[in-house]
C-alpha cells in the first residue's frame, strides 16, 4: 500500500517480478501519479493492483504481463 499528502505531487511505484509455483501479487496506491508494473510467469498467477485518486493533469499507469498456467488479473 502506498499513499502520500494531497498538497504536493506523489509519484509512487511498484514492481513486482515473479518466476514459478505460485504466484500472487497486490498493489495498492491511493492519491496520484502511481505506476505499477507487474510481470508474472508459469504456474497459478494472480495479481491485483488498485490505483485510485486523481487531479488534472495527473495520471495513474499499470502494467500487468503474465505467462503460463492459472492467469488471472485485476
Amino acid at each position: 500500500t502506498q499513499s502520500g499528502p494531497l498538497d504536493v505531487p506523489v509519484n509512487n511505484e511498484a514492481t513486482v517480478e515473479q518466476t514459478g509455483e505460485d504466484n500472487t501479487s497486490t498493489i495498492t496506491q491511493t492519491n496520484f501519479n502511481g505506476f505499477a508494473d507487474v510481470e508474472q510467469s508459469g504456474s497459478d498467477n494472480e495479481s491485483t493492483v488498485t490505483q485510485t485518486g486523481t487531479v488534472a493533469g495527473a495520471t495513474n499507469e499499470a502494467f500487468v504481463i503474465q505467462s503460463g498456467d492459472f492467469n488471472e488479473s485485476t
